[in-house]
């Protein structure tokens, strides 16, 4: 009698002088698919085999090139949502993301969809009414787009002032020429009093020498300068 459609039945193999003994499953009655995904090859001078999915691997890949290209500082959902989900509310209350970065997410998001502006950021700061956005000098140019357009949209979309800073890898002076957008004459060294180190939270702090001409453009970057760089930050000129 045969054992009911999808069942199995396990039936074992006599061991005979000079064989191979396996232990099997023998399937009756399931589909050839299935069959497949369960089959497993057993070679006499190899280790086993077993079929691997093309689907699994095609969503695997896919995953991974997801993983480099988006990484937006919330999720899918909530870049398109109002609110925020318990992982995404977490991370803003652990302060590993802010409300700028949340809004410049959303704004980024939302032009995506007009236009080619899938860009990342590192960090979003705002000072004094104006929202300050840092990126990799390799993104630098797409974050502004021809003629400064994709820049204007995000303030239009933010409703404030836009300023993008560029981030590059080097020495502390080529680090902060880049943010600031100017040349850098020295930078003086300051260490703080022990006393002075538990009230600000560094010891260190740098007094960046610019020329005069750079003035107005390079003095209200002190604060976001400062909190990029984990140091107070100040500006002479000379």
């Amino acid at each position: 009698m045969f054992p009911p459609h999808g069942h199995g039945v396990r039936t074992y193999v006599t061991p005979l002088f000079g064989s191979i003994v396996v232990k099997i499953l023998l399937l009756i009655s399931t589909s050839t698919s299935v069959a497949a995904a369960k089959n497993v090859d057993f070679p006499v001078f190899d280790l086993p085999t077993k079929p691997i999915s093309i689907r699994h691997n095609r969503m695997e890949r896919f995953n991974k090139v997801q993983a480099k290209t988006l990484s937006m500082k919330i999720c899918k959902v909530c870049l398109s949502s109002d609110i925020l989900c318990a992982g995404c509310s977490r991370r803003l209350e652990d302060g590993k993301i802010t409300k700028t970065d949340i809004d410049i997410s959303r704004a980024i998001h939302k032009i995506s969809r007009e236009k080619d502006f899938n860009v990342d950021f590192l960090q979003g700061e705002e000072d004094n009414g104006k929202v300050f956005v840092i990126v990799e000098s390799r993104h630098a140019a797409k974050f502004i787009g021809p003629g400064g357009r994709n820049i204007k949209k995000l303030s239009e979309m933010l409703r404030k002032p836009v300023k993008m800073l560029e981030k590059s890898e080097g020495s502390e002076k080529h680090m902060i020429e880049k943010l600031i957008g100017a040349p850098v004459l020295g930078i003086n060294k300051v260490y703080a009093s022990q006393k002075a180190h538990k009230e600000n939270g560094s010891r260190e702090s740098f007094k960046v020498r610019v020329e005069k001409r750079y003035a107005r453009t390079t003095q209200p970057l002190a604060g976001v300068v400062g909190k990029i760089l984990g140091r107070k930050i100040s500006f002479v000129f000379e």
